[in-house]
């Protein structure tokens, strides 16, 4: 072999060894890298699926409606399913995705007039009254009590005794003026506090308002927001011109509830014995709204029966206001 041919073989070999420690090289370098983006690729995919799904949580929200269904007799619905029930939000029929008739004890909220319109004999029928409620009621109910008088006042907190509660209405002294819109609103403060998922008021009151400083409207705007029905009990007899009546019916129809006008002692012991048994046949309706927005505008609810052979009345509130995007994004992040 010649000088020539073996410089030539040193540097093929040379060249060689230079290839091989660069491919080497080139695959400890690019490989990682390789799999670093592919990671990256994987985490962004991931990350996609998992803002999807915030989203889809975020757009979610679920109508909860309590409602009641009465005969031409005005007597209580037990037994009907949920496909008996049909639920138009905005017109829109929904899906009913929860359902109940489980005979559930409640949080009843007593709205007591105590103004100087309550004479004493009035407070006792009322009370006579209220002895028919607990004997009809659920035995775990609980019951709070408030005052309508020249400002509202929490007279008995919550309690499952029915005894107390008639005890504490047996010592109320009529007297003042009458705060009927500033009471309600303070009774659905505390009743928002309630251990019960059921949830009532029931307004006893010749349906006068002399010293609110909350006017009917805004009273009207906090019951729009709540899904609380009110049973109204008007006591007496209105004064010629008085909107006592019309008020107990607002009152009453803007949230599921229902108002009763009681002409004398057996009427009145109807009528809360009436109101235990609606209480305890209540149904349970919930369902997320198709056609959902989130602009935070009114959105009117209709409920009705499938079949209307009986000619059955169903009561609910009128409808609610949505969340509006912030506000859910709040709830879902668990923002106060």
């Amino acid at each position: 072999m010649t000088d020539l041919q073996r410089n030539i073989q040193m540097g093929t070999e040379q060249t060689g060894g230079r290839m091989l420690r660069g491919v080497i090289f080139s695959f400890i370098l690019y490989v990682p890298l390789f799999v670093l983006l592919s990671a990256s690729v994987v985490f962004a995919q991931q990350s996609s699926s998992s803002s999807d799904d915030a989203r889809i949580t975020l757009s979610t929200e679920i109508v909860s409606l309590t409602v009641s269904v009465t005969d031409r007799m005005g007597r209580a619905v037990p037994g009907l399913a949920k496909d008996d029930f049909v639920v138009l939000d905005e017109g829109i029929r929904q899906e009913i995705s929860h359902f109940s008739d489980a005979d559930a004890p409640a949080s009843i909220g007593i709205v007591f007039d105590l103004s100087g319109s309550m004479n004493a004999l009035r407070i006792a029928k009322a009370r006579e009254a209220l002895a028919f409620l607990i004997q009809n009621a659920h035995g775990d109910d609980e019951y709070f009590l408030v005052g309508i008088g020249a400002r509202p006042a929490v007279l008995l907190e919550k309690t499952r005794e029915g005894e107390a509660l008639l005890r504490r209405v047996q010592n109320i002294t009529p007297r003042g003026s009458t705060s009927l819109y500033d009471s309600v609103a303070l009774a659905l403060d505390r009743i928002a506090r309630s251990r019960h998922q059921r949830r009532a008021l029931i307004v006893i009151s010749d349906g006068e308002d002399t010293s609110s400083r909350l006017s009917f409207e805004g009273l009207r705007r906090r019951l729009r927001e709540t899904d609380v029905p009110i049973w109204t009990v008007l006591t007496g007899t209105p004064r010629l011109r008085s909107n006592a009546g019309a008020i107990m019916d607002r009152l009453a129809d803007a949230t599921g509830g229902r108002s009763f006008f009681p002409r004398n002692e057996e009427k009145m012991n109807e009528a809360f014995s009436q109101i235990a048994l609606e209480l305890r046949r209540l149904y349970s309706i919930g369902y997320a709204p198709s056609n959902l927005s989130t602009d935070g505008k009114w959105r009117k609810i209709r409920v009705t029966l499938a079949s209307s052979a009986d000619r059955a009345v169903v009561r609910t509130r009128e409808g609610y206001f949505p969340k509006s995007r912030q506000d859910t994004e709040a709830d879902a992040s668990g923002i106060e």
